[in-house]
């Protein structure tokens, strides 16, 4: 009943006004994954993870090295406020005691750098990543600057997917800065506190009284400085549990990503853009990529 409220209460506001398109983007579906991060998006980041980490233990091989991500590749991280996922949750909470957890954080990589000598080890980020000299910033027009590779493994195999390792760095870190942008406006928008309100309900209900999500993650934080790193879990995974239930029973996922379709119309001309010309290339990646893994 609770979803049906809601979704009817977004209909009616997303029919009022310059609000009656929200829901028709004037970006095409492959760029509007870019920011709405749908469920393709993340199948579609996958593929691209696994031909990545393919080519680059290729490379690394010819090198007399391994990739060992390629062994044991990490999972496409997908959960969010908005867009929880309701079995890493089941399974790890939050994540948040994993910081302090080294047998968590350790991963494949640590392993096996264990095995080599410290000077085969230099070799190994050298071949991998480059040297320092082999980084180039990308700035956003948010004026945030990020680093990536144009040397090395992971350079080379992003260059056989993308066409180049600075047309891989543009969309990662272009569409996102895009997506942050427009989630602000998303959480400031009444539909979404209505939904919030729906999910503080719902949480209450289940015996926990809190009026944001921000108030469960900081009491399942606390737990982790009261009690036993044992207890501490139990605690976090079952708010985290709650917390991602209660977000469907409000429909949040779906009212942020109305949202943020709806707002993505508000973007510069240039802005859009460039963000078809980079959902392009990305489909065009991930077709290399299912070639490649497939």
């Amino acid at each position: 009943m609770l979803l049906d409220l809601v979704g009817c209460a977004f209909a009616q506001s997303a029919g009022r006004g310059d609000e009656a398109a929200a829901d028709k983007p004037t970006l095409g579906a492959a760029a509007v994954a870019l920011l709405t991060k749908d469920d393709s998006y993340y199948a579609d980041q996958q593929i691209l993870q696994a031909a990545e980490l393919k080519l680059s233990d290729r490379c690394m091989r010819q090198q007399g090295f391994r990739d060992p991500a390629v062994d044991a590749p990490a999972q496409i991280d997908r959960d969010e406020d908005w867009h929880p996922d309701l079995q890493q949750r089941r399974i790890h909470g939050y994540r948040l005691g994993e910081a302090n957890d080294k047998s968590a954080s350790e991963g494949s990589v640590d392993v096996y750098l264990r095995t080599l000598s410290a000077r085969q080890r230099e070799r190994f980020h050298q071949a991998l990543a480059g040297g320092s000299t082999d980084q180039t910033p990308l700035t956003l027009s948010s004026g945030q600057t990020f680093t990536f590779p144009t040397a090395g493994c992971i350079a080379e195999s992003r260059g056989q997917l993308y066409g180049s390792p600075t047309t891989a760095a543009r969309i990662e870190f272009i569409p996102q800065g895009h997506y942050v942008g427009l989630y602000f406006k998303a959480i400031e928008d009444t539909r979404y506190h209505r939904a919030i309100e729906v999910w503080g309900g719902c949480m209450h209900g289940r015996g926990y009284p809190f009026a944001t999500q921000k108030q469960a993650r900081a009491q399942a934080a606390a737990a982790h400085k009261s009690s036993s790193a044992t207890a501490a879990a139990k605690q976090e995974i079952a708010i985290a549990v709650a917390d991602a239930q209660c977000a469907g029973t409000a429909g949040l996922t779906q009212t942020v990503q109305g949202l943020l379709r709806g707002y993505a119309k508000g973007l510069p001309a240039a802005q859009a853009k460039e963000l078809e010309e980079l959902a392009a290339m990305r489909t065009e990646a991930v077709r290399r990529a299912e070639d490649l893994v497939n």
